[in-house]
Protein backbone atom coordinates (compact mmCIF):
# COMPACT_ATOMS: atom_id res chain seq x y z
CA UNK A 1 0.00 0.00 0.00
CA UNK A 2 1.06 3.61 -0.74
CA UNK A 3 0.16 6.82 1.47
CA UNK A 4 -2.93 7.88 -0.05
CA UNK A 5 -1.69 11.60 -0.43
CA UNK A 6 1.25 10.27 -2.62
CA UNK A 7 -0.85 8.16 -4.95
CA UNK A 8 -4.34 10.53 -4.78
CA UNK A 9 -2.58 13.62 -5.37
CA UNK A 10 1.41 13.73 -5.70
CA UNK A 11 1.66 17.45 -6.92
CA UNK A 12 0.06 18.40 -3.01
CA UNK A 13 1.89 15.59 -1.58
CA UNK A 14 5.33 17.40 -3.42
CA UNK A 15 3.82 20.75 -1.73
CA UNK A 16 3.04 19.74 1.08
CA UNK A 17 6.26 18.04 2.04
CA UNK A 18 8.63 20.31 0.12
CA UNK A 19 7.03 23.59 1.92
CA UNK A 20 9.43 23.78 4.28
CA UNK A 21 6.64 22.87 7.51
CA UNK A 22 7.00 20.69 10.25
CA UNK A 23 5.01 17.51 9.05
CA UNK A 24 4.40 14.80 11.54
CA UNK A 25 3.70 11.84 8.81
CA UNK A 26 2.37 8.36 10.47
CA UNK A 27 3.48 4.99 8.44
CA UNK A 28 0.89 2.78 7.32
CA UNK A 29 3.25 0.33 9.45
CA UNK A 30 2.31 2.32 12.37
CA UNK A 31 -1.45 2.88 11.56
CA UNK A 32 -1.93 -0.76 10.20
CA UNK A 33 -1.57 -1.48 13.88
CA UNK A 34 -4.64 0.16 15.54
CA UNK A 35 -7.46 -1.57 13.96
CA UNK A 36 -11.21 -1.92 15.24
CA UNK A 37 -12.26 -5.50 14.75
CA UNK A 38 -15.53 -6.54 13.56
CA UNK A 39 -16.25 -7.89 17.28
CA UNK A 40 -15.75 -4.29 18.40
CA UNK A 41 -18.22 -2.66 15.92
CA UNK A 42 -20.81 -5.43 16.39
CA UNK A 43 -20.63 -3.93 20.57
CA UNK A 44 -21.18 -0.54 19.34
CA UNK A 45 -23.86 -1.85 17.30
CA UNK A 46 -25.31 -3.66 20.58
CA UNK A 47 -25.06 -0.18 22.85
CA UNK A 48 -28.04 0.68 21.29
CA UNK A 49 -26.90 4.28 21.08
CA UNK A 50 -27.63 6.48 17.69
CA UNK A 51 -24.17 7.52 17.77
CA UNK A 52 -22.64 4.27 17.90
CA UNK A 53 -25.43 2.62 15.82
CA UNK A 54 -24.52 5.48 12.89
CA UNK A 55 -20.63 4.73 13.69
CA UNK A 56 -21.80 0.91 12.75
CA UNK A 57 -23.42 1.46 9.59
CA UNK A 58 -21.13 3.64 8.41
CA UNK A 59 -18.51 1.40 9.11
CA UNK A 60 -19.82 -2.00 7.19
CA UNK A 61 -18.54 -0.33 3.27
CA UNK A 62 -15.33 0.23 4.84
CA UNK A 63 -15.17 -3.28 6.64
CA UNK A 64 -16.00 -4.83 3.69
CA UNK A 65 -13.35 -3.55 1.81
CA UNK A 66 -10.83 -4.67 4.23
CA UNK A 67 -12.39 -8.46 4.01
CA UNK A 68 -12.20 -8.31 0.42
CA UNK A 69 -8.70 -6.69 -0.29
CA UNK A 70 -6.65 -7.70 2.91
CA UNK A 71 -8.78 -10.47 4.14
CA UNK A 72 -9.25 -9.29 7.41
CA UNK A 73 -12.97 -8.55 9.56
CA UNK A 74 -11.79 -5.34 10.71
CA UNK A 75 -10.92 -2.10 9.43
CA UNK A 76 -7.37 -0.17 9.60
CA UNK A 77 -7.86 2.93 11.82
CA UNK A 78 -5.50 5.22 9.65
CA UNK A 79 -7.31 8.86 10.00
CA UNK A 80 -8.18 8.23 13.73
CA UNK A 81 -4.07 7.33 14.42
CA UNK A 82 -3.00 10.40 13.54
CA UNK A 83 -5.96 12.49 15.48
CA UNK A 84 -4.80 10.50 18.59
CA UNK A 85 -1.26 11.20 17.94
CA UNK A 86 -2.77 14.82 17.70
CA UNK A 87 -4.46 14.38 21.27
CA UNK A 88 -1.76 11.97 23.17
CA UNK A 89 1.59 12.31 21.84
CA UNK A 90 2.73 10.54 24.93
CA UNK A 91 0.87 7.07 23.40
CA UNK A 92 3.34 7.30 20.45
CA UNK A 93 7.18 6.57 20.20
CA UNK A 94 8.84 9.58 17.20
CA UNK A 95 11.91 9.86 15.75
CA UNK A 96 12.77 12.69 13.37
CA UNK A 97 13.41 11.61 10.10
CA UNK A 98 15.51 13.07 7.07
CA UNK A 99 13.95 15.54 4.17
CA UNK A 100 10.84 14.32 2.79
CA UNK A 101 11.47 12.61 -0.29
CA UNK A 102 10.34 14.75 -3.85
CA UNK A 103 8.07 12.53 -5.66
CA UNK A 104 7.70 13.92 -9.02
CA UNK A 105 3.83 13.94 -10.75
CA UNK A 106 5.11 12.73 -14.02
CA UNK A 107 6.88 9.90 -12.33
CA UNK A 108 4.54 8.03 -9.76
CA UNK A 109 7.21 6.76 -7.13
CA UNK A 110 7.05 4.71 -4.08
CA UNK A 111 8.47 6.70 -1.23
CA UNK A 112 9.76 5.19 1.73
CA UNK A 113 11.00 5.92 4.92
CA UNK A 114 13.88 4.38 7.46
CA UNK A 115 15.93 5.25 10.40
CA UNK A 116 18.77 6.97 7.71
CA UNK A 117 15.94 8.96 6.29
CA UNK A 118 13.91 9.35 3.27
CA UNK A 119 13.72 7.90 -0.02
CA UNK A 120 12.31 7.08 -3.55
CA UNK A 121 12.16 4.21 -5.16
CA UNK A 122 10.94 3.80 -9.30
Amino acid sequence: MRPTLMVGDPEAADELYGSGANVTVIGLDVTQQLMMMKSDLEAMRRAADPHTRFLYDISQFYMAFHRRTVGIDGIYMHDPAAVLLAFRPDLFTRRKAGPAPFCSPRHMMLCKSSNEGSECVG
